[in-house]
């Protein structure tokens, strides 16, 4: 958790009449303490378990409470910081600073070019190509294990996918298990998991993420689906790179042939000479 952040909770709490020791940006017995005290506060707002969390989980929770208050989206309350209450957050921080929400900064116009026929980002199309948000979903059994990357003690062996991306993407998916083994893959963290069906907006602007039909799972691998099922074309919809999307922060891959058959290698390890050696165009 940012020091910004505990020092924006601690603002909060001394607002709210509680004593969170000094503003520092440094959790400890009495900002937990605090943090404790105004939960009790909001019982409804929060799961039945919440007071066996940790004091670190139950002061995330107090700013996405927050967030939540101040009409941010920032996901399940949860305790745990993921990349939407990470953006949440920043938005919150943001609107702390200028007393005005940031303006939305993805509602950029794509270019008019799509030979493959996708379906562009705007409600009319998405729901033309895929149906209502929040249909035609089906179930996804993982041909290995994954790991919330926010929570690695949290497993994951199944998710919610549109109908579309299904057969595409556990194809992949066994496509890796076969190539690199179950040792392997912990080793490159291919086992990371950021979710998939999730109808919201995109952050930072006002048309529905691909997360919202259930088109765009978020893993360590990046596929590329089409309508057919077959991992081709460009990378909508996709596995994409978690954390932080498939936008140019993260290195992604390993890229699929037709036949869903990994060819590539997203070892993010500065000195991985397995990797350089098998996939030296990729490092």
């Amino acid at each position: 958790m940012k020091a910004a952040a505990v020092r924006v909770v601690q603002r909060a709490l001394v607002a709210e009449g509680f004593n969170p020791g000094q503003i520092d940006g440094k959790t400890g017995s009495k900002t937990y303490g605090a943090v404790g005290q105004a939960l009790q506060g909001r019982l409804a707002d929060l799961p039945d378990d919440w007071p066996l969390w940790s004091g670190h989980r139950k002061t995330v929770a107090y700013l996405q409470l927050l967030c939540r208050d101040r009409g941010i989206d920032v996901g399940a309350i949860d305790g745990y910081w993921g990349p939407q209450t990470e953006y949440a957050f920043d938005t919150l921080a943001y609107l702390l600073e200028n007393e005005v929400l940031p303006p939305p900064w993805r509602d950029e116009t794509p270019l008019d070019v799509n030979p493959n026929g996708w379906p562009r980002q705007d409600e009319v199309s998405l729901i033309g190509f895929y149906g209502h948000m929040g249909t035609n979903l089906v179930k996804l059994e993982l041909p290995y294990p994954h790991r919330l990357s926010w929570n690695l003690r949290k497993n994951v062996s199944s998710f919610y996918c549109h109908a579309k991306v299904h057969d595409s993407a556990k194809r992949v998916l066994q496509g890796v298990l076969d190539h690199y083994g179950m040792d392997r893959i912990r080793e490159l963290r291919l086992d990371r998991w950021g979710g998939c069906y999730n109808k919201r907006r995109m952050r930072g602007g006002t048309r529905w993420s691909m997360h919202s039909p259930g088109a765009s799972p978020s893993t360590t691998i990046r596929i590329a689906t089409s309508s057919t099922g077959v991992a081709t074309g460009p990378p909508s919809p996709s596995l994409s790179t978690t954390p932080g999307g498939v936008f140019g922060k993260k290195k992604a891959g390993p890229v699929s042939d037709a036949q869903g058959t990994s060819t590539g290698c997203i070892c993010r390890r500065r000195n991985c000479e397995g990797g350089k050696a098998e996939y030296p165009q990729l490092h």
